[in-house]
């Protein structure tokens, strides 16, 4: 189920999405475990095509733990691992991707932390925002 689940989820990336979660993911923000980078860099040689990626347990513990004693719990925890990583990514993109959603979740964050001023401040500039968008769909009127 895992092979499916990553391959699914690669796949689902762009070649240039895929060399950003490079970046993401040697990223020590967003994550503090070496291996995932490894692993990442084991991917990475599928970057062009997803489909012919077999994910082998035994071949993935060899390139990321080199000569460590097979271990089959860890490395199901590290594609695990993984597996969130990826799926973090693709919330932090589509997050990134929309203005809107930014604006509310900071008007959010600021009121429920009662930084009155700032949050006026970032309230009004939502809604001038809002106001601006020619494009009035259900997500123009959702975030109303």
């Amino acid at each position: 189920m895992k092979e499916s689940k990553i391959k699914e989820l690669l796949k689902a990336l762009s070649v240039v999405e895929f060399k950003r979660f490079g970046d993401f993911i040697r990223s020590p923000f967003f994550n503090k475990n070496p291996h995932l980078v490894t692993l990442y860099d084991y991917f990475s040689k599928y970057n062009e095509n997803f489909d012919k990626l077999a994910v082998l347990n035994e071949d993935i513990f060899r390139f990321v733990f080199k000569n460590e004693k097979y271990s089959e719990i860890k490395v199901r925890i590290l594609l695990s691992n993984f597996v969130k990583l990826i799926e973090e990514y693709l919330v932090y993109i589509s997050g990134t991707k929309n203005v809107i959603y930014q604006k509310t979740l900071l008007v959010n964050t600021l009121h429920q932390r009662n930084l009155t001023k700032n949050f006026h401040s970032a309230l009004k500039e939502t809604m001038e925002y809002q106001e601006k968008q020619f494009n009035r769909d259900e997500d123009y009127y959702y975030n109303q």
